[in-house]
C-alpha cells in the first residue's frame, strides 16, 4: 500500500502552496485559476495549481456580493415604499 501512496504522490509533483499575503486579484480575463457563482456558489479550479486559498477567498467576496446586493435590494424596496 505505500508503494502506491508514494507513486501517487510523484504523480502529483510537488506540493506549493499560495503564501498568506500573497496578491491575488479578482477579476474576470488573464488566467483562470478558480472561478465562482455568484448564484450558488458553485466553485471550479485548476486541478494542476495550488488554488486552495484561492478558492477560500473568492467563496467570502462571492458572500460580501451577494449581502451588498441584499441590502441595495432592501434600500431600493424602502425608497420605494417612502414615496
Amino acid at each position: 500500500m505505500r508503494r502506491i501512496t508514494d507513486i501517487l504522490r510523484k504523480l502529483a509533483g510537488p506540493i506549493q502552496s499560495v503564501p498568506a499575503g500573497a496578491h491575488v486579484t479578482i477579476r474576470p480575463g488573464g488566467e483562470l485559476w478558480a472561478a465562482i457563482s455568484l448564484d450558488d456558489y458553485h466553485l471550479i479550479a485548476d486541478p494542476l495549481r495550488p488554488t486552495g486559498e484561492l478558492a477560500f477567498r473568492l467563496t467570502e467576496r462571492a458572500r460580501e456580493v451577494r449581502r451588498a446586493d441584499r441590502s441595495s435590494d432592501r434600500g431600493q424596496a424602502w425608497h420605494a415604499a417612502e414615496s
